[in-house]
């Protein structure tokens, strides 16, 4: 056998703080909390491989890490839930690549709060919205249709799949 080093090896997790008060409470804002200063000293590769098995705690630090390379790691994770995800696909903040990314997702792109949230999020890619507008039931295709906020693109997508609902407003009276 081989004798056992007195040295132990360190952890790429070990510098994260989940003991931490301060990293455990989220700010009066939701969307707006940010990690503390011993993220930083962390590299992406170590980001990574920490989202991937990280705990809840720290699944809503990673959520709005800059690179969305982490934010994949992230998907992948077993204590994901719905509602961190939703948290972010309803965020203003959220980047395009991230909701490409979710959108895409095997996993959670087939969930329905999760569709809706991303048809409704304006920082959502048209083309990534709009492959989730089939799925959306008819009250929230007009909920979507009406809200100022929603791009052309989207509203004539909705048009399309929904045409007998549309037709009265387009019909000219002479």
């Amino acid at each position: 056998m081989r004798p056992r080093s007195s040295k132990r090896r360190r952890s790429p997790f070990s510098t994260i703080p989940t003991s931490r008060p301060e990293c455990a409470r989220p700010s009066p804002t939701p969307g707006t909390w940010r990690p503390s200063t011993p993220f930083v000293t962390l590299s992406l590769g170590e980001k990574i491989a920490a989202a991937k098995r990280c705990s809840a705690t720290l699944i809503r630090i990673f959520l709005f890490d800059p690179d969305a390379k982490v934010f994949a790691a992230l998907l992948i994770n077993a204590r994901l839930r719905e509602e961190d995800l939703l948290l972010l696909a309803q965020s203003v903040s959220a980047s395009a690549e991230k909701l490409q990314l979710l959108g895409s997702d095997r996993k959670w792109s087939f969930r329905y709060a999760i569709r809706r949230a991303l048809v409704m999020n304006p920082s959502t890619p048209p083309a990534t919205a709009a492959s989730q507008l089939r799925f959306l039931s008819r009250r929230d295709l007009l909920t979507i249709h009406e809200h100022p906020e929603t791009s052309t693109y989207l509203r004539r997508c909705v048009e399309r799949l929904e045409p007998a609902v549309f037709a009265r407003e387009m019909e000219r009276i002479d």
